[in-house]
């Protein structure tokens, strides 16, 4: 199986000083076409799922008795999905999201706080309607009355995941987005509007007057997990001081590795560019472009053995993951290096760097 990440194009401008080097977004979801960062298993046919007691309050419409269930096998396939989101790599916030725009990646609050929403919040997909967006805290998660989740540009509520150790309780007129996991319990305020699932290893109590909109039976399109890779969105490089060359960091590329299998999983990350051509017909081949992997970070327990530095024609592989068990991830910053030759003439190039995970 092989995952294609985004390609980038290149936009190379050669000044007198100066070397810009952009890598704009050009197509591709985030995470690889349709591949989904947690398995739910047997969970994902629920709407609302408890361990034990399950009450739904007065009034409250949109509950589809035939996805909804107590004490089922569900509720250890749950567990399961709790505990692989506890091993991908996140990055840190403030243990009150309120007031925060947040883009399609992972996220857990400083030395695993509890989670709190006490103002309006934004989850942005930046025009990727396949991104996902991940919250996850060992602790509780509260939110205070009136919240609203917002979503912009083509964020979904099926791709959002609110994955929590301890209970969650939401305060009441709130209009609330995504699947909510907790290794405890689920309370909802009264009159409240939730687009997603509400999934709880205890006891779900739903407020009076609530409104449960829909909430995606097809989260697991592939029981056994996926293989799925993020990368850079934009970067510039720094010109070296005689002109010849020029390095920066690209952004962070981070491997996703959600295969249930009973055995080890290995993946391998390759990358590979296009030479840069102008519109004049002049070219700087791929040769001249090398990538580096940097801050380097694992979940145990894999190792990841990567070059130093690799040139990117023919493609390389720079990153390399054996004897993982269940789900894995790993994330790096990607630095490129240019190299060009004194007499290479100025202009704005083009080309493409693409990273592969199989």
């Amino acid at each position: 199986m092989q995952i294609r990440g985004n390609t980038r194009a290149i936009a190379l401008s050669l000044c007198l000083m100066q070397v810009i080097l952009a890598l704009l977004l050009q197509s591709g979801p985030a995470f690889g076409s349709g591949a989904n960062p947690v398995n739910l298993q047997s969970a994902a046919n629920y709407q609302l799922l408890a361990g034990n007691a399950l009450t739904i309050g007065a009034g409250t419409i949109g509950v589809q008795p035939e996805f909804d269930a107590v004490s089922t096998p569900a509720v250890a396939d749950l567990g399961g999905a709790i505990a692989g989101v506890a091993g991908l790599i996140f990055t840190s916030t403030g243990a009150d999201l309120g007031g925060s725009t947040f883009t399609p990646g992972n996220y857990e609050p400083v030395g695993g706080a509890a989670l709190a929403i006490t103002s309006n919040i934004t989850l942005d997909a930046q025009g990727n309607a396949d991104s996902y967006f991940i919250f996850y805290t060992p602790a509780a998660m509260n939110t205070t009355a009136g919240i609203v989740i917002s979503l912009a540009n083509g964020a979904q509520a099926m791709h959002i995941y609110w994955v929590i150790g301890g209970a969650v309780t939401t305060g009441a007129s709130g209009i609330l987005a995504g699947t909510f996991m907790s290794s405890a319990a689920i309370t909802t305020g009264a009159s409240s509007t939730f687009s997603g699932c509400l999934l709880a290893s205890a006891a779900v109590t739903i407020g009076a007057a609530n409104i449960l909109q829909e909430c995606d039976h097809t989260l697991v399109m592939d029981p056994s997990g996926y293989l799925m890779i993020s990368v850079p969105i934009a970067m510039q490089l720094a010109m070296s001081s005689d002109g010849l060359s020029a390095s920066g960091s690209a952004g962070l590329v981070t491997v996703t590795d959600t295969r249930m299998n009973t055995g080890t999983n290995n993946w391998s990350v390759s990358v590979e560019a296009t030479s840069l051509d102008d519109k004049f017909g002049n070219h700087i081949p791929a040769t001249s472009i090398s990538y580096s992997v940097l801050s380097l970070q694992i979940s145990a327990p894999i190792t990841v053995t990567t070059p130093f530095q690799a040139s990117l024609s023919p493609a390389v592989v720079v990153a390399t993951s054996t004897g993982a068990i269940g789900m894995n991830s790993a994330s790096w910053m990607a630095h490129i290096s240019l190299t060009l030759p004194p007499d290479q003439a100025r202009g704005l190039y083009t080309g493409a760097i693409t990273h592969s995970v199989s």
